[in-house]
């Protein structure tokens, strides 16, 4: 779509995509590329192989691509029923900048939008897509497991299957080595010794309450270069780790061991009261 070339001659589409960029300087620097995956289930389009099939699905992908990309944004459409499955699926390819030089943004780099028009053309097909509230249900649950900490990416979840330690598992064990260690008895003595031991720094996230503070630290990536990452708290592992947790942790410790010590020279006089009566209960009457 919007390119010069035909089956025979996809290839051609990556330079014509390229003097496009270089044409308004974005060839380095800026995201180059968008790639969509559109695929179909075997009730959908029966995986029969035939060659109207295929065409069909292909003219589907390219009115997709319409749909999304219009007249500014070159688009290759790849129709495929390869692979294990061999399930019928569409390779949407998009230039990241347009004729007019602009880049991709907005609804147009939005999953939520591209599955809502994906939905829109499968109708206008005759086809029944997935449940039209499938999408927005998968955005929810996304949502919910990112505030609690529990969300897995695909990317982390294939690493794990093939049995890959993250970066972040590692500062998880080593935050909690330092919080379990019996000279840390206080939130300043948790960030040196987790700076000093194994330097990761502890900073303020932003957030009203200061609950999800963030760490930052450094580890290898796959091409073994050294990347510097920061992470929230509560990515890393729900509540354990932000501000509150840490402390609680903390003092839980302190608690066990007798090692639990109130300053009230820090207590307001109503507080002290409330201490003095907790260790002195007062005879009932």
């Amino acid at each position: 779509m919007n390119l010069a070339v035909t089956g025979d001659s996809a290839f051609l589409a990556k330079p014509q995509m390229r003097n496009v960029q270089k044409q308004y300087n974005k060839h380095e620097g800026y995201v180059q590329g968008y790639s969509i995956i559109d695929s179909y289930s075997e009730n959908e389009i029966p995986k029969d192989g035939k060659r109207s099939t295929i065409q069909l699905v292909h003219e589907m992908g390219l009115e997709k691509a319409r749909r999304i990309y219009g007249e500014n944004y070159q688009c290759l459409v790849v129709t495929q029923c390869d692979g294990k499955s061999g399930l019928y699926h569409n390779h949407l390819i998009s230039n990241a900048v347009g004729a007019d030089g602009k880049s991709q943004r907005g609804d147009m780099t939005k999953w939520t939008k591209l599955a809502e028009i994906s939905d829109e053309v499968m109708i206008d097909y005759g086809y029944t897509p997935l449940d039209k509230d499938n999408w927005r249900l998968n955005k929810t649950r996304k949502q919910e497991a990112r505030s609690k900490g529990e969300y897995i990416s695909p990317n982390e979840r294939k690493a794990r299957k093939n049995g890959m330690k993250l970066a972040k598992d590692e500062v998880r064990e080593q935050i909690q080595k330092v919080i379990d260690d019996e000279n840390v008895k206080s939130f300043d003595d948790f960030k040196q010794m987790l700076n000093e031991e194994y330097q990761i720094g502890v900073e303020d996230a932003g957030t009203k309450d200061g609950e999800n503070i963030k760490y930052s630290f450094s580890y290898t990536n796959k091409k073994g270069e050294t990347s510097e990452k920061t992470i929230k708290a509560k990515t890393l592992s729900k509540d354990d780790y932000t501000l509150s947790g840490v402390k609680s942790k903390i003092e839980d410790k302190l608690l066990e061991t007798n090692e639990f010590k109130i300053n009230e020279d820090d207590l307001t006089r109503e507080q002290q009261q409330m201490l003095s009566n907790l260790i002195f209960p007062e005879e009932e009457e």
